[in-house]
């Protein structure tokens, strides 16, 4: 990180400081100072979103983003703020840019790992996985998806990229029954993990009641993922499914399906609730004026078990191997380049 960056962390290091002193106080300032770091062409549609949100004090957004004070542990909630906002986004933005300029490629917000094993028993090592982070680092991605059949199967080694990459955030998409005590205290020391915990319609499951229950207890930020198709789409189709998880403490949800936009119920309730309710919802793919588009290989892309990634995990092209190629090399290879040069909208299995 050069100079120049170095001093914009600190700047907004000293904001998040004088921030968490008042929140209340000095919310409305938050942008004045992201202004002041950050080129006024750079995450525009975020920063124009977010200065709507703290200037509504009676917001459904502004009782979200207020409850990261009451809910979140305090050192937890400080590296969020640096890792999410300063390096996945502020700075992160203005290195991935000239990555691009100089590359000629999309450099992806986020980059998702399947930390589980293909049919042959296969899978990338500590010393891969960690690898890769530092190249995506290189060019400017400090945001990694957690993903596979169950990435916690592997936990002792998500705790271990997380200590090893404290300046990354991370998010596991798991279904919850590792998370015990000790993972929970592990959580909380290394402070960049956030649980995506996989709920049905049926959010009675008891199954949940312990895991959200600890999250509560230790001050983790945590949320949900949803699948549904035909067959349950109605269960995640009710107000009471999305009051429960905001009472569970849940921050953000997150849904996928296969239903076209027409025939698909939740994703209209899903922006409507998004409009009056303390939560974060997004529907994967369908949600494309906030994502401006199809966010394939431009703000995301996949790493399968087998270590070949490709621009998104619901394409049939066979993706690039990284245990051959350099990451930079994969981002410029043609099932890349598609999506630098013409930039299409999403063409996957939802629309």
């Amino acid at each position: 990180m050069n100079v120049g960056s170095e001093l914009k962390k600190l700047g907004l290091k000293a904001a998040y400081n004088y921030l968490d002193r008042d929140p209340e106080t000095n919310m409305p300032k938050l942008m004045e100072w992201v202004d002041k770091f950050v080129k006024e062409d750079v995450l525009t549609l975020q920063r124009e979103v977010f200065r709507k949100i703290i200037a509504e004090k009676n917001s459904n957004w502004y009782q979200l983003l207020a409850s990261l004070w009451q809910d979140i542990d305090g050192d937890v909630r400080k590296t969020l703020f640096e890792n999410l906002v300063i390096n996945a986004n502020a700075l992160a933005a203005l290195q991935a840019r000239e990555s691009e300029e100089k590359y000629h490629c999309n450099i992806p917000w986020a980059v998702a790992f399947d930390l589980g094993e293909t049919e042959e028993g296969a899978s990338l090592s500590f010393d891969q996985l960690d690898n890769i982070m530092e190249q995506a680092k290189e060019l400017g991605t400090f945001m990694f998806l957690l993903t596979g059949r169950e990435p916690l199967e592997r936990k002792e080694e998500v705790i271990a990229l997380c200590n090893k990459h404290t300046d990354c955030q991370f998010m596991a998409f798991t279904d919850g029954l590792a998370i015990d005590e000790d993972f929970a205290d592990q959580a909380l020391r290394v402070k960049n993990f956030i649980g995506a915990i996989h709920v049905t319609g049926r959010t009675e499951d008891l199954r949940l009641d312990s895991i959200f229950a600890l999250l509560k207890a230790k001050k983790l930020p945590y949320g949900v993922y949803c699948t549904y198709d035909k067959s349950d789409a109605e269960d995640f189709a009710q107000e009471s499914f999305f009051d429960d998880i905001i009472s569970r403490g849940a921050k953000f949800c997150w849904f996928f399906s296969s239903l076209k936009r027409e025939e698909d119920r939740v994703y209209a309730l899903t922006k409507m609730y998004r409009e009056s309710k303390p939560l974060l919802t997004i529907n994967f793919c369908k949600d494309t004026v906030m994502t401006g588009g199809c966010i394939a290989g431009r703000y995301y892309c996949s790493l399968s078990a087998d270590g070949r990634i490709k621009p998104c995990s619901f394409l049939s092209c066979p993706g690039v191997d990284l245990k051959e190629q350099s990451l930079l090399s994969a981002y410029q290879a043609d099932c890349f380049m598609e999506y630098y040069k013409r930039k299409p909208t999403c063409r996957g299995v939802f629309e």
